[in-house]
């Protein structure tokens, strides 16, 4: 999600309208406002529908039928696939405010300068939206550490465990094998790993808050 945030913030997004940006965010919403467990049961949009797209084209060019919950590859794919359609909208709106944050009087004075888009985004547009951006990932990076409902509903942690999460097992461990210490414990350890990641990212990236 935040990589096709970003491919919208190197296109030159200050010159797109406003209204088609917001157009795209519109179509997205639904995907991040939709509550988790109803937008995985409901999962006939990213695994049942576009999948018989990407079947018909895949099927086309010579792959055939992927079987994308029954093989343990293609599963964490769809996991990964329906966990970035729903958090994408997020992203976007974050990346938005940013980008119509930047004064647009700096890309007035660029295009005087030099006609390269390249220069112009890392020179004015990555540099202002930093800060936005480095939130965003490590909001993502936390949720991707917490993440339970899409592989619990989706796979519940199959194929085989293709597709458990070290919150999935602290759920199986804690409540399925009634193993309450080894739970609390891996709990523990993931807390310890987001804090020391969280702290690491603000040590090196602090500056950009300033």
């Amino acid at each position: 999600a935040t990589a096709f945030a970003m491919v919208l913030v190197a296109i030159d997004a200050p010159a797109m309208p406003s209204l088609v940006v917001a157009g795209g965010i519109m179509v997205l919403v639904p995907g991040y406002a939709m509550v988790a467990s109803v937008q995985d049961a409901l999962t006939g949009f990213p695994i049942s529908g576009a999948a018989r797209g990407l079947e018909v084209i895949l099927t086309a060019i010579g792959i055939g039928s992927v079987p994308w919950l029954s093989s343990p590859k293609w599963a964490i794919v769809s996991v990964l696939l329906v966990d970035a359609w729903q958090w994408t909208p997020f992203v976007f709106l974050v990346m938005l405010a940013a980008l119509q944050s930047v004064p647009p009087e700096l890309y007035e004075v660029a295009a005087l300068d030099t006609a390269s888009g390249w220069k112009v985004f890392t020179r004015i547009t990555l540099p202002l939206v930093r800060a936005p951006l480095g939130t965003v990932v490590i909001l993502r990076f936390v949720e991707a550490m917490k993440v339970f409902d899409i592989p619990y509903t989706l796979t519940n942690g199959g194929p085989g465990i293709a597709t458990r999460t070290l919150t999935y097992d602290i759920y199986t461990t804690a409540l399925r094998n009634q193993n309450f210490g080894y739970s609390a414990a891996m709990a523990v350890l993931m807390l310890i790993i987001v804090l020391i990641v969280t702290f690491i990212f603000f040590r090196v990236y602090g500056d950009i808050y300033d």
